[in-house]
């Protein structure tokens, strides 16, 4: 019997509106209306991870119209080359890379009237997105591996060949010793193709990019980039080895803007580039892309497909990429790409731009910084609409991102989320009926300084194109990321209807009219969701306003306080003593037209009325308002207020033109609770369909953390966890929000109680923000309470070594508390000033500034010296500021050779670093050269954390510290309002002394914490410790001297005289020498001296100074007393230790004088038995205490084994000086250039092609042809 399955509510229709929603902002009805105004003749400046061209619904003929990396990622210094003809084939000319030496086959039709070829050598790692990167990577190790595998299985089959052919026990001992000798050698073989392989990073393709001009244009080929289809399981393909580059079949592009022509690199990685050539042909720039994100952003903006539901907003606009996004950052932006974008929006003419990055800034210095004061040039004077997102750092309040939330002029724009269609497409989700609502994450205004944060709401995700490489058409993306871009395709639409009408289309217009004509979602804040249609409406109405056109800047100042110093953007009150009073302020407002426009200025003559949306804000009732501006008072009665979120604004309406509104000042009240104790239990709360809860707290004086209960009960869907976000935050002045947010998304059970422990800074409101996600209906209910605690102290403690102790007052300020300090130290800070400094203007076009001006570069160089390898941050007084800094900041680090090992920007993170002498290279860029000068000696902090962290006792006090009383280590219960005092053993003598190899030096700063409530759960009561380092204690030898030990003997005349060596000119060095030796032949200082005077390459005279060296030893004294367990020193009689001291001084002369000797035997005849034989003795004593004599013998011993066919004991040898070498120092900048090589003829030798060009790649980054990569 066959039975029929039940289908239940199958919908017949995808919701495929939905996936790009412009239903809910009427943009489909206006376009409807309007079908001409689709955003033709309007030109979309998108800044971010750049766009492909290549991508579904970007790829028309007049979409994407110009591509520009701002970020200087792609950048590739250009050499001249000369081309030679092919004797075998006219037709084709050939150039050799400067870097890698490989020959690049190019058409001798080429058109090149000057006969000039340009070459320029590129990593493609360095400019591919990282997601492209991590998976090319995992694809070319599988062809890799297999090429591995066979090597490896040959070598161990050689290795089992030769074992099963050991001659037996009865064979001749001389045979079994080559037989055992063989299978050591294969034995080796096989280790390091392990070892080799354990250690394997992929170095990429290298790209290399020829250029010439055809008369017309400057034109560049690029190729390298291996991104054929291969079968992996065949290995790697030799065409990745080849030392030969076709690149006759390559497109030959020039500036994408002339052609509007891109390529891709391959069909592996379907990556999209395009090329601008700059400064007359001596700078190539490759661009691509840093992240799919960018291309999102311009497909909801201005995608053009073949359906009009999946039509970007706009998709009659122009797009320009921008990109700041810099793929050597993880795609992160930075100083100079936004300050070169800002000029690029005027050099491309365009009319919009969006911007969906940002970060989060300090409190108390919003609308400032380089790019802020850029963009208002681009803003005011060019006319550029410039759309911004909000941040997804909601939802507590005054959490909008820079530039979007905080920049005067930017439209900035909040994440919504429609029923509906929109759901339906994008989010799957399970609970039916969920409403519309702002997204949690969406961050919320006002700025600190009062202004709204966020001007309007958009559709905050789409499904629409992403980029090629990322093997998908498009993709679901959401946030405040995709609601700006919807914004402005809007925006786009109303300038294109603008020109269309003959209506000028500024900023101030066109954002005017979309604020004040949004749809009222009934946001506690006032903020409105994007309606195109009545914005339209709105500008048609008020087309003839003589104010339309002007940007009116509103100044709030706090009665009392300078105007123009203190000046915010709006009011906000937030703190207990400004809350509960009535504050008075003065509100300045000034209409700005753009440069020239004199006239309109100067007619302007407006009547306004004033008025306030509620009863407890005072104003004027009328306000006369000229082209000057004008000033007047507002009182806020917050007194009146109870605890809570309040918001209002003061609103100047044009009495002569129906009531329009001319300005607007934002007022924001958050009154927080003043609890009574120091337990303040969160009102009882039900949260269903995305509900947010906002409680203010007044943090006692004192409090220092928080224990935060949650627990959720009475859940409306039984049996399920329901999701919880709890967003705490203080407003602490010039601190980043990410400093000092607390943020924990929860998924609670049902009677499920979670604690959370989180810092608070006393006397300040916290804001508890409790909010179900927006996704979820079904309700709960919330029980919550927050317990202070705080252990009051310096925010900071500073001591010095050399004051031997340190003092701090521990107050308990809210409760009882336990007092249990620990005090510890676990990073090395040293400071460094450069060593050389360049000041220089930037000549080429992009790095004009929208005020005219030409920035200035200052490159500093700062030595770093690394000895063991470790993990280094650095960071300079510009560090952690991006969009809050007027001067912009990038850094490189460099090895000896000048190749890059680390990129870095403004964030400071730890970067691994080998054992060796690097150059920190350090750019600031400013419009002003005299800001610049005064940083041309700005020191460099190095932070390197210690293999062993250094405990610091902590004392009741200084007495007991004197005394043999143990250290504070049981807890002291501090009664409220009491205070102790704890001494600090910071003297740092003995093993507290850094000694793990971690080398400290006077001046330098050990950095740690001090925990004042000792579990280490408790990092809300932990303060920063600093310990600046003074002299260092005496050695070992002089701390352990008893008193009774006999004075050390002076020393000798000979061993004097043999330190004079060193002195003597060369011209008398060799006769002051041998005078040394004939009148003292038997002391071995004099000899040692000799042996170090003697001409390194005169091979007889090194082994007779050698030999005269080991005349003055009795070997066989020194075999035995090595051979011999030594007592520990503190045991060893003064005889004993006068005898290890004379033993330990042969032992480094007899060294000395073995190595000498190989290596005088070397030079003589290499292959000798005496050489042999002095490499072997030698091997018997080297050790680490010399560096330098280790490298020689090891150089010998491989070219030793090298000669004999050893070639795995060979190369184990050079991989480990290789690894002793690191990056390589000034002194051994040869030695490692000499082992790199070494280690690519004996991989040769061994037939090991893959290892081999894998290692002669590594080679060319390594030795960078043009110096240090541009920033």
């Amino acid at each position: 019997m066959c039975t029929k399955s039940a289908t239940y509510g199958v919908a017949d229709t995808f919701p495929k509106h939905g996936l790009l929603p412009k239903q809910a902002t009427n943009v489909e009805s206006f376009r409807q209306r309007f079908p001409d105004y689709d955003g033709r003749n309007v030109r979309v400046a998108v800044l971010d991870t750049g766009v492909d061209p290549a991508a579904l619904g970007l790829d028309g003929p007049n979409k994407v119209v110009d591509i520009i990396d701002c970020s200087g990622a792609g950048d590739v210094p250009l050499q001249r080359v000369e081309a030679q003809a092919r004797t075998d084939d006219s037709a084709i000319l050939e150039l050799e890379s400067p870097t890698t030496k490989r020959k690049l086959l190019v058409d001798a039709a080429w058109p090149n009237p000057s006969g000039v070829w340009k070459v320029g050598t590129k990593r493609a790692y360095d400019l591919w997105p990282t997601g492209l990167v991590e998976r090319r990577t995992k694809e070319r190790k599988k062809a890799f591996d297999v090429s591995h595998a066979a090597l490896l299985q040959r070598a161990l089959d050689e290795l089992a060949s030769e074992r099963a052919s050991t001659p037996s026990s009865t064979s001749d001992a001389k045979d079994r010793d080559a037989a055992a000798q063989r299978c050591e050698e294969l034995q080796a073989r096989v280790s390091v193709l392990k070892d080799m392989h354990k250690a394997w990073k992929d170095p990429g393709p290298v790209l290399e990019a020829v250029v010439f001009h055809d008369g017309v244009h400057w034109r560049a080929v690029v190729g390298g980039a291996e991104g054929d289809v291969i079968d992996s399981s065949k290995g790697e393909p030799e065409s990745q080895h080849a030392m030969v580059l076709d690149l006759r079949e390559k497109p030959r592009l020039t500036d994408y803007r002339l052609e509007r022509e891109w390529a891709y690199f391959g069909e592996m990685d379907l990556l999209t580039y395009s090329v601008n050539i700059m400064n007359d042909g001596q700078l190539l720039s490759i661009v691509t892309l840093s992240g799919t994100h960018g291309t999102h952003v311009a497909g909801i903006i201005g995608a053009q497909t073949q359906d009009p539901a999946t039509d970007g907003v706009a998709p009659g606009t122009e797009i320009v990429s921008l990109r700041i996004g810099d793929a050597r950052l993880g795609s992160m932006e930075q100083g100079q790409a936004l300050l070169r974008a800002a000029q690029a929006l005027i050099d491309t003419r365009c009319d919009v731009a969006n911007m969906s990055y940002g970060e989060d800034g300090a409190f108390g210095v919003e609308d400032k910084g380089a790019f802020a004061h850029a963009l208002h040039q681009v803003i005011r004077e060019h006319g550029v609409c410039f759309v911004s997102s909000a941040g997804n750092n909601g939802p507590a309040l005054t959490t909008v991102g820079q530039p979007g939330g905080t920049t005067s002029g930017v439209l900035s724009v909040g994440a919504y989320v429609t029923a509906g269609d929109m759901q339906q497409a994008e989010y799957a989700l399970v609970e039916r009926g969920v409403p519309s609502n702002v997204t949690t994450w969406c961050s919320r205004g006002p700025t600190a300084d009062g202004a709204a944060g966020v001007s309007i709401y958009a559709p905050g995700a789409a499904i629409t194109s992403i980029c090629r490489y990322a093997l998908q058409s498009t993709q679901l993306m959401n946030g405040t990321s995709m609601s700006s871009p919807n914004a402005a395709g809007a925006v786009a639409l109303l300038v294109g209807a603008c020109k269309a009408e003959g209506i000028t289309p500024t900023p101030f217009r066109i954002f005017r009219a979309i604020q004040e004509s949004g749809a009222d979602v009934r946001d506690p804040q006032g903020i409105k969701f994007l309606d195109v249609e009545k914005a339209w409406d709105y500008i048609l109405a008020h087309r003839d306003d003589p104010y339309a056109d002007a940007d009116m800047r509103v100044r709030v100042t706090r009665a009392g306080k300078p105007s123009n110093v203190v000046d915010q953007r709006g009011v906000y009150l937030r703190e207990v003593e400004e809350t509960h009073r009535t504050t008075q302020f003065l509100v300045t407002v000034q209409p700005t037209f753009r440069s020239g426009e004199t006239q309109r200025a100067y007619k302007l003559d407006l009547k306004t009325s004033l008025s306030a949306t509620q009863p407890w804000v005072h104003v004027p009732e009328f306000l006369a308002l000229g082209g000057n501006g004008r000033m007047f008072e507002i009182r806020i009665a917050a007194d009146a207020l109870p605890p809570g979120l309040h918001t209002a604004q003061v609103i100047a309406h044009d009495t002569e033109r129906n009531g329009a509104v001319v300005f607007d000042v934002p007022i924001t009240v958050a009154k927080p609770v003043v609890p009574p104790t120091a337990t303040y239990a969160y009102p009882p709360v039900r949260l269903a369909s995305g509900d947010i809860h906002r409680e203010f707290v007044q943090v006692p004086m004192g409090a220092t953390w928080a224990d935060v209960r949650v627990r959720s009960v009475k859940h409306e869907a039984p049996g399920t966890s329901v999701r919880f976000w709890l967003h705490m935050l203080q407003l602490v002045p010039q601190r980043r929000l990410s400093k000092v947010e607390q943020h924990f998304v929860l998924a609670l059970n049902e009677n499920e109680p979670i604690s959370k422990r989180v810092p608070v800074y006393g006397g300040m409101t916290l804001e508890v923000c409790a909010a179900q996600f927006w996704s979820s209906k079904a309700g709960f209910e919330l029980e919550l309470d927050v317990e202070f605690h705080g252990l009051d102290t310096v925010p900071k403690l500073v001591a010095h070594s050399g004051d031997a102790h340190t003092k701090v007052d521990v107050t308990s300020l809210v409760r009882c508390e336990d007092l249990k300090p620990s005090a510890s130290l676990d990073t090395r800070r040293t400071y460094v000033r450069p060593s050389k400094y360049v000041l220089r203007p930037l000549r080429e076009p992009r790095d004009r500034q929208p005020s005219g001006h030409q920035l200035h570069e200052l490159v500093l160089e700062y030595p770093v010296t690394v000895k063991d390898a470790c993990a280094l941050t650095w960071r300079l007084p510009l560090s952690g500021h991006l969009y809050d800094a007027s001067v912009t900041l990038l850094t490189q680090l460099l090895d000896v050779n000048q190749a890059q090992v680390a990129f870095g920007d403004v964030y400071a993170k730890p970067v691994d670093v080998a054992k060796g002498e690097y150059t920190l290279r350090v750019q600031a860029l400013h419009e002003s050269a005299a800001v610049l000068d005064q940083l041309n000696a700005m020191p460099l902090s190095l932070e390197q954390k210690l293999k062993k962290d250094i405990s610091l006792d902590v004392y009741r006090d200084h007495v007991d510290l004197q005394s043999h009383v143990r250290p504070a280590k049981e807890a002291l219960k501090l009664h409220k309002g009491e205070r102790a005092v704890l001494c600090i053993d910071t003297a740092l003598h003995g093993e507290r002394w850094p000694s793990d190899g971690v080398s400290v030096h006077t001046g330098d700063v050990l950095c740690g914490t001090l925990a004042l409530g000792g579990s280490s759960d408790a990092k809300a009561a932990k303060v920063p410790l600093d310990v600046v380092v003074g002299p260092p204690p005496p050695s070992k030898s002089a701390a352990n001297a008893a008193p009774n030990d006999p004075p050390r003997e002076p020393a000798s005349l000979p061993t004097l005289l043999a330190g004079l060596v060193c002195k003597v000119p060369e011209s008398d060095k060799s006769a002051f020498v041998e005078q040394l030796v004939q009148k003292y032949p038997t002391d071995l200082s004099v000899r040692v001296a000799a042996l170090d005077a003697c001409d390194a390459e005169d091979a007889d005279a090194s082994l007779r100074a050698a030999q005269g060296v080991r005349e003055c030893i009795d070997e066989t004294a020194l075999r035995l007393w090595l051979g011999t367990k030594q007592p520990p020193t503190a045991e060893q009689t003064h005889e004993q230790k006068a005898t290890a001291k004379t033993m330990q001084t042969h032992k480094a002369a007899l060294v000395n004088a073995l190595v000498r000797e190989a290596k005088a035997h070397a030079q003589r005849d290499p292959s000798s038995q005496a050489c042999t034989d002095a490499i072997m003795h030698a091997r018997q004593y080297v050790d680490d205490s010399d560096a330098r004599l280790r490298a020689m013998h090891t150089n010998l011993l491989t070219a030793w084994h090298q000669r004999n066919e050893r070639y795995g004991y060979a190369l184990q040898g050079v991989r480990k000086q290789l690894d002793d070498l690191g990056r390589g120092t000034s002194d051994t900048r040869d030695d490692l250039r000499r082992a790199h090589d070494l280690q690519c003829e004996l991989l040769e030798h061994l037939r090991w092609d893959v290892w081999r060009h894998y290692e002669t790649r590594w080679a060319w980054l390594r030795r960078p042809s043009t110096g240090a990569a541009p920033f």
